[in-house]
């Protein structure tokens, strides 16, 4: 009798067996998708962060070379008002980085603090139009050397 039940129903039972199987199946790539998707995200913000975390290191070391550049040019007995603005583009192939750096060198009249405050960016990113990285040092005239930082970023 038994027999009989299976040579009947074969074609329901694999018709049964090939929906349960799409239906796993589906269930599956949903799941893949779901990882490949969330993966993506991820490495995408690491190389937002990355490139954020570049520019920050460039606008710092631009601040530092022009407060050692200061430390040559600018006597502590000057007094002169200073306020000087400038921009350079910067790019290293051998790691794949291009930027814009703009400078702004600040001093009012009888002051021992100068103001340098750079902001490096990537007008070529295709990750981020507003990294930006936007570095403030204050250069004492005094000491000769960068004494205090404020470090932002654009967004």
């Amino acid at each position: 009798m038994q027999y009989l039940f299976f040579t009947k129903r074969r074609g329901a039972a694999l018709l049964g067996v090939v929906l349960v199987s799409l239906i796993v199946l589906g269930i599956f790539a949903a799941v893949a998708f779901n990882i490949a998707m969330n993966t993506m995200r991820v490495e995408r913000w690491q190389r937002e962060h990355f490139e954020e975390q570049q520019m920050h290191y460039l606008a710092r070391s631009a601040v530092l070379a022009v407060g050692a550049e200061l430390s040559n040019d600018v006597l502590p007995s000057d007094t002169a008002a200073i306020d000087k603005t400038g921009s350079l583009n910067v790019s290293d192939s051998d790691r794949g980085m291009a930027a814009s750096l703009d400078f702004a060198v600040s001093a009012d009249k009888d002051s021992n603090i100068v103001l340098i405050q750079v902001t490096a960016y990537n007008p070529s990113s295709a990750l981020s139009n507003d990294t930006k990285a936007v570095v403030k040092g204050m250069y004492s005239k005094s000491l000769g050397k960068v004494t205090a930082w404020n470090e932002g970023s654009g967004k």
